[in-house]
């Protein structure tokens, strides 16, 4: 390395500086809630599309509905999803194209209006090598509205390829569900409704598996 080191180098060293100052500037505003979907209109439908399995007689729908009350005063409109299919017919209610989620994510959740079914409920996501990830959000046994939350784990790789990037985070893929068994032959049925994500600066984290030079604490 030559005297006062290249360009790259320094512009690394400025950019740890930065990221050093922000996180001694405290912890206000550190975690930000993100809204990605609140449902509202038919153009939130049309992101979205349901897969099902191939299998006879498997069929479902999705489209916005309201169903009053919401889980928050100004949601007039939930995303209705209504399947029918056999014993492990799972599906997915996916996003036709990837959502990118800037930043560090730290956990999603969504508002669910479920029937008092026992079906199961994932979030799918892709890191930054295009590893797909599916995180529980939990079973569908409760009847009414309830806010499911999924933490992301250090296993996500969310550092980009290269330093200098601005595109941390994740794309968010859609959702998976695994109706339960006894109730094959019957709908599954269920509301979803602001779906977010609660971020975090990449450069204020503290170290861990996800910074260069971190430490992973599983096992």
């Amino acid at each position: 390395m030559g005297r006062g080191g290249s360009w790259a180098e320094r512009a690394l060293v400025i950019l740890l500086i930065c990221a050093g100052s922000a996180a001694r500037a405290g912890p206000e505003h550190v975690e930000r809630a993100v809204p990605l979907d609140s449902f509202e209109s038919n153009t939130s439908a049309e992101r979205w599309a349901l897969e099902v399995q191939p299998r006879i007689g498997a069929h479902g729908y999705l489209i916005v509905s309201d169903l009053a009350p919401g889980p928050v005063r100004e949601s007039e409109s939930h995303l209705y999803v209504a399947y029918r299919g056999a014993v492990g017919s799972g599906f997915r209610v996916a996003l036709r194209e990837p959502m990118r989620v800037r930043g560090f994510v730290r956990e999603l959740s969504v508002y669910v209006f479920g029937y008092d079914r026992a079906d199961q409920l994932w979030i799918e996501i892709s890191d930054q090598t295009g590893q797909v990830h599916r995180l529980g959000l939990g079973r569908l046994d409760f009847g009414g509205w309830r806010r499911l939350t999924a933490v992301v784990p250090p296993a996500v790789r969310q550092q980009p390829p290269h330093v200098l990037s601005p595109d941390s985070g994740i794309l968010l893929r859609g959702f998976q569900v695994e109706p339960v068994a006894s109730s094959a032959g019957s709908p599954c049925l269920f509301y979803l409704d602001q779906l977010e994500a609660l971020t975090t600066p990449y450069l204020r984290l503290p170290p861990g598996p996800w910074m260069p030079g971190g430490r992973s604490t599983d096992g």
